[in-house]
């Protein structure tokens, strides 16, 4: 198992310093990783929109994709729970959610 997640670890890492320099597919794996919270990286999906939206803006299109559905989950999220209170902090005092806008 030690292995494993240190495998995880390097590979955040990777992705991490290639997104760094501006690298779209770096870009879009760190924002992958970030999604889903893998390899010992916390689940942030207003860092993993951003990440995903430097990506897409390069032109990649699975990122684009990504992000497309992020919004989506996030849409319906607040949809099911009732509204901006569903989203937390990431969308205080009536400011459109990161992942919306």
């Amino acid at each position: 198992m030690g292995r494993r997640r240190d495998c995880g670890v390097a590979v955040n890492e990777r992705a991490r310093r290639s997104a760094e320099k501006g690298n779209a597919n770096g870009q879009y794996s760190l924002g992958l990783i970030l999604c889903s919270g893998s390899g010992g990286v916390a689940r942030d999906l207003p860092a993993a929109a951003e990440t995903l939206r430097r990506a897409a803006a390069q032109g990649h299109e699975s990122a684009a994709e990504e992000l497309r559905a992020l919004a989506l989950e996030v849409s319906e999220a607040r949809r099911r729970l009732g509204g901006a209170q569903a989203l937390g902090p990431a969308a205080p005092q009536g400011r459109p959610h990161p992942l919306l806008s």
